[in-house]
């Protein structure tokens, strides 16, 4: 005898629809509960009483320049213009009656560090003579220093020169030179070729003369 198998019952279709909503909602609710377990901390949010951020290095303003000072006041008794030249200091007949083979050098300065240089720097003339025989040089210098100049050196001479009579003044000789400080004026002659006082002794007195 042939039996047939039972149809399987089905459910009605809207049980079905209820069970599926059912699960659907069952997942839903459990991927919320998931997502509020994973859920990230909160970033925390900078307090605002909180330590400033550094600011940029500190601008150093320039000090301010110095002021220039002011050029310091000249002595009192600075230098003044001798007032002759060349020419008037010793004429060419001085000049001629010194010694016949001497001549005047127009525009030759005398080396420096010399009296004669220190004459020129001091407002004065520096005289170049040479011998146009031997071409030795003899310098003729004049100049008014000023007081304080004039005693330092009278300090200076006293040291480290003799002292010398017949030039025309107060008188030294060291090193080829003769000095002579007679009242506001210095006079000197210097030359290799001399050794005492005397050899410069004409030139110098004449100079002296000239300078009133």
């Amino acid at each position: 005898m042939n039996l047939e198998k039972p149809s399987p019952v089905q459910a009605p279709a809207g049980i079905v629809r209820r069970r599926r909503l059912t699960g659907v909602g069952v997942a839903l609710a459990g991927l919320l509960a998931l997502s509020g377990c994973a859920t990230s901390e909160p970033t925390p949010t900078p307090d605002a009483s909180g330590s400033p951020s550094p600011s940029a290095s500190p601008t150093v303003s320039p000090s301010p320049s110095a002021e220039p000072s002011e050029a310091p006041a000249p002595p009192a008794d600075e230098a003044a213009p001798v007032g002759v030249t060349c020419q008037q200091l010793i004429t060419l007949d001085d000049l001629y009656a010194y010694n016949p083979n001497l001549a005047y050098i127009e525009g030759e300065a005398p080396a420096a560090g010399t009296a004669g240089a220190r004459a020129v720097a001091a407002k004065g003339v520096a005289c170049v003579y040479r011998n146009l025989t031997s071409n030795e040089t003899i310098v003729v210098a004049a100049s008014k220093p000023g007081p304080a100049a004039l005693t330092q050196l009278r300090a200076e001479l006293s040291a480290n020169a003799t002292p010398a009579d017949g030039l025309g003044g107060e008188g030294w000789f060291g090193g080829g030179t003769a000095t002579v400080i007679a009242g506001e004026h210095l006079v000197t002659v210097t030359s290799d070729i001399f050794t005492a006082a005397a050899d410069a002794a004409q030139l110098a007195t004449t100079a002296v003369s000239h300078l009133g």
